[in-house]
């Protein structure tokens, strides 16, 4: 019993200390990523710049108010991305039915991150998650994205699904968001019948 009393103090402490460690970068339209410090008098231009060059894992980004024309691809584990208190960024793509315009991405190291308060627009998918699930004979050994929060976010205006669930990612959370208009890269007049295009799709 003491043995495995100790082993629980050690990972509680463990657990807090990386709570502790975990660094806060602003990010505002009018900041600028040569220069920027990531602080809120000094923030960087773009999210990527921080998440490819800056953030570790289980670091948070803070987002100032304004519009974010670029694809966001989280990499690392445990990264939160979400707009400052009592503000709402906007990250925006065109609407299309090309594969190439997805604003948020998921890739299968991003275990553990969440998002928060955020407008999503446009993209073929308005959020995407990336599984390896069906790319070999062995899907049980593949790799997927997981353990994700999206909350308090909306999500609109896509060319087809608002967010996009591949098999094989597993315990992801969409709570109070709003979500809506999704299928709008189809050319009008498109038949109900022909359209690919639901509000969350789960494979």
């Amino acid at each position: 019993p003491m043995k495995k009393y100790i082993c629980g103090v050690v990972i509680l402490m463990v657990c807090s200390f990386n709570i502790c460690n975990a660094a806060e970068f602003f990010v505002s339209p009018k900041g600028k990523d040569e220069s920027g410090k990531g602080s809120i008098d000094a923030p960087y231009k773009t999210i990527l710049h921080v998440l490819d060059h800056v953030a570790e894992p289980g670091d948070i980004i803070t987002l100032r108010a304004g519009t974010y024309n670029e694809e966001v691809r989280i990499r690392k584990p445990s990264i939160t991305i979400r707009s400052m208190e009592g503000e709402r960024a906007v990250i925006s793509m065109p609407t299309d039915l090309d594969e190439l315009f997805m604003p948020v991405i998921f890739d299968v190291e991003s275990k553990g991150s969440v998002i928060q308060n955020l407008e999503i627009i446009g993209g073929f998918y308005g959020i995407f998650f990336f599984s390896e699930w069906d790319w070999d004979d062995t899907p049980l050994d593949n790799d997927a994205a997981k353990n994700i929060i999206i909350e308090d976010c909306i999500i609109h205006d896509t060319g087809r699904d608002c967010i996009k669930l591949p098999a094989g990612c597993d315990n992801i959370t969409i709570r109070r968001c709003e979500i809506y208009n999704s299928g709008m890269g189809y050319p009008q007049g498109t038949p109900d019948d022909d359209k690919n295009a639901e509000g969350i799709d789960v494979v």
